[in-house]
């Protein structure tokens, strides 16, 4: 396991330069705060949400997530609605009896 330790090639056996250092933290540390303003973004859009009567439970959370958060900026946009599928959310809005509303 750690034979690989020992090829000077290794990242761990090669300095970085003070210049890289100076580049690498601030894009680190820019990241890091962005992924917490996301974080905290996230929590509010559905705690509001579910305020206004859309599913608390943990899979429409996740289904939001990704849409939010995994959707390809490329793709062609669609409504959240969409995403989801009409019949699936027309079959869980029955199924758990939430007010989701749906056009159709």
């Amino acid at each position: 396991m750690y034979e690989n330790y020992l090829d000077p090639k290794h990242p761990v056996n090669r300095e970085i330069k003070a210049e890289h250092e100076d580049k690498i933290f601030p894009i680190r540390d820019f990241i890091c705060r962005l992924g917490r303003v996301q974080d905290e973004q996230f929590k509010k859009l559905h705690a509001e949400l579910v305020a206004d009567g859309f599913p608390p439970d943990e899979e429409m959370k996740s289904w939001l997530f990704d849409y939010c958060f995994n959707s390809d900026v490329d793709e062609e946009v669609v409504s959240f609605e969409e995403y989801c599928d009409c019949d699936f959310m027309r079959t869980y809005r029955a199924k758990k009896g939430c007010n989701v509303a749906l056009e159709d």
